[in-house]
């Protein structure tokens, strides 16, 4: 893992789940709850790869609700509605990440996010390798986000080692 792209991802992820979602980072969250919804986000382009996003079911109601304004509804957002702002804040999160790591002359085609039914994010895959892995302590639950990339990539002055 990269130092130098686990502080960026950090900083981007943090960002956008409080821009986009309303969520703050917490110092210490420990009762939150473990992350167990997941989604993948591919991309090719300037190199190709995959983000994965893992949060806490504790997450998706609020995630919901924030970004879909859904604040007068006594049932709370669906199943699909949560899902839904899960797919977007992974879209949000790896569109922010990739310039900057890359810069933002590098050109990226973005595939639909999708939920990972299992929740179970793969340490590894064949065709990429893990280059950034972060944390977050939220106020409503614990996320993960993994980034995997291809093997040699040369970006911005940052080489993965």
């Amino acid at each position: 893992m990269n130092s130098k792209y686990n502080e960026i991802l950090q900083r981007v992820a943090e960002s956008t789940f409080e821009s986009l979602a309303f969520i703050l980072p917490m110092p210490d969250n420990e009762g939150a709850g473990w992350p167990t919804v997941a989604v993948s986000v591919g991309f090719s382009g300037h190199f190709s790869g995959l983000l994965f996003l893992k949060v806490s079911d504790g997450i998706l109601p609020e995630l919901a609700t924030n970004m879909l304004g859904l604040e007068d509804e006594q049932s709370g957002p669906s199943h699909e509605q949560q899902n839904d702002a899960l797919k977007e804040l992974a879209n949000v999160i790896c569109g922010n990440f990739l310039p900057e790591i890359a810069g933002t002359e590098a050109e990226f085609a973005v595939n639909a996010p999708e939920i990972i039914d299992d929740g179970e994010i793969p340490e590894a895959t064949d065709r990429y390798r893990p280059v950034a892995r972060v944390q977050l302590n939220l106020d409503s639950g614990n996320a993960e986000l993994s980034f995997f990339a291809e093997e040699a990539i040369n970006t911005k002055g940052i080489i993965a080692a």
